[in-house]
């Protein structure tokens, strides 16, 4: 069983359907590497939060090793098609977090 359902995994993945996929058998879905745009308010979203000195540079050089782990990865940023180091909030004091985490 746990085949089939890998499968049809796969084949929703390629379709873009991840979130109803996740919605239809689990309570929740955890979204790894978005932008707070994208992640519907029923869903849960990983956006990564970077705070502190240094802060821009940490997460470009965090996102792009995320970038490029296998082709899969490589392809979902593309398929953002943003600059890399923006994915994710990079900031000097919470208030600019709250801000960059706003939708």
């Amino acid at each position: 069983m746990l085949v089939e359902v890998a499968a049809e995994l796969g084949r929703r993945l390629d379709k873009g359907r991840e979130g109803h996929l996740g919605g239809a058998i689990a309570g929740g879905v955890l979204l790894n590497w978005m932008l707070p745009a994208q992640a519907a308010p029923i869903l849960a979203s990983y956006v990564p939060v970077v705070l502190g000195p240094g802060a821009r540079r940490r997460l470009r050089d965090e996102e792009r090793h995320y970038r490029n782990i296998t082709e899969a990865h490589r392809q979902h940023f593309e398929a953002m098609d943003v600059p890399p180091g923006s994915v994710g909030v990079a900031a000097s004091a919470r208030p600019e977090v709250l801000k960059g985490l706003a939708p």
